[in-house]
């Protein structure tokens, strides 16, 4: 068996961790510039108190204002996550090339061409169906509010913009409670729009991770594809890693050391895009620090891309 990214020497890191050290290295050098420009590029920019006001009296949220947050959401994708599936492409030719001189990556192929508009296209309705469904629910729990003015509520909403349904209903949850226990509305407020904040950053942390995983992921999975189809690679296994630690989930860790071919699906339910790949490769859901590890079991017919 050749393990295409590892080695049996005692005297280094196991394949496994090895393959999980690129990961979180690649991961680790993306996260704080995506983190930044998610965090600074908030979705509350693109609504006014004014306009939450009207939501508030009509229940409805401005059409204009659902199309800036999708046009914001496909500038982030050219801006921000462009750069990241260009370097995950990049970072995963080089190991292969590393090890089967010769190999080189095609990033115009037409596979890593669909990936990346499919991802794009994905992200852009995912996360713009997310604001409007954290919005709404804004809007639904208000109307509980009946002795609080509209504006007081439109303050406390505005700063929930960009939050999920699930970020949304806690936050409000929070603010309730407070007002249950007989704090003053203004207090309320400014606790409330703190906890906002705290849940935006978890949101910018969650995406920037889940991404260049995703990036990494799938990049290293398509190079190998386009070896085997070059003839510098033969047969392949892979096998599913995880940090294997208190924090691993019991999705990923009754998936830890599975093998299968390089084209199998592993067997796991995910509610990640299908662009991602569905179940082909890591991660099996948001925050996830899976990779995979591929062992080469059998050579090429034809070796090193001859004729």
């Amino acid at each position: 068996m050749i393990l295409l990214f590892g080695t049996l020497r005692k005297d280094v890191l196991d394949p496994r961790n090895e393959a999980l050290n690129r990961l979180r290295k690649f991961m680790d050098s993306w996260e704080p510039d995506l983190k930044r420009f998610i965090v600074g590029g908030r979705d509350d920019d693109n609504i006014s108190y004014k306009d939450i006001r009207e939501a508030l009296l009509s229940g409805k949220i401005p059409k204009q204002v659902f199309l800036q947050w999708q046009q914001k959401y496909a500038m982030f994708v050219a801006d921000a996550l462009q750069p990241v599936w260009d370097e995950a492409f990049e970072v995963a030719s080089e190991q292969v090339s590393a090890k089967r001189p010769g190999f080189q990556f095609d990033p115009a192929a037409p596979a890593v061409r669909k990936w990346t508009e499919n991802r794009a296209a994905d992200f852009v309705t995912g996360c713009s169906k997310e604001t409007k469904a954290g919005i709404r629910a804004a809007l639904r729990h208000s109307v509980y509010h009946e002795d609080i003015g509209v504006d007081e509520l439109a303050k406390v909403i505005r700063p929930m913009v960009g939050l999920t349904r699930p970020q949304v209903v806690a936050n409000q949850n929070y603010y309730n409670r407070l007002l249950g226990n007989g704090m003053k509305t203004e207090k309320a407020a400014q606790r409330s729009i703190k906890y906002a904040e705290q849940q935006h950053r978890y949101r910018a942390q969650m995406i920037a991770r889940t991404e260049s995983a995703m990036a990494y992921n799938h990049a290293e999975y398509e190079t190998i594809r386009q070896a085997q189809a070059k003839g510098y690679m033969g047969r392949v296994n892979k096998v599913w890693c995880t940090a294997d630690d208190e924090r691993t989930c019991e999705i990923c860790g009754a998936l830890d050391g599975k093998s299968i071919e390089m084209d199998e699906d592993f067997e796991f339910s995910t509610k990640l895009p299908k662009s991602h790949g569905t179940t082909r490769v890591p991660p099996a859901h948001p925050h996830c620090r899976c990779t995979a590890l591929y062992e080469e079991y059998e050579a090429p017919d034809i070796q090193g891309g001859a004729a």
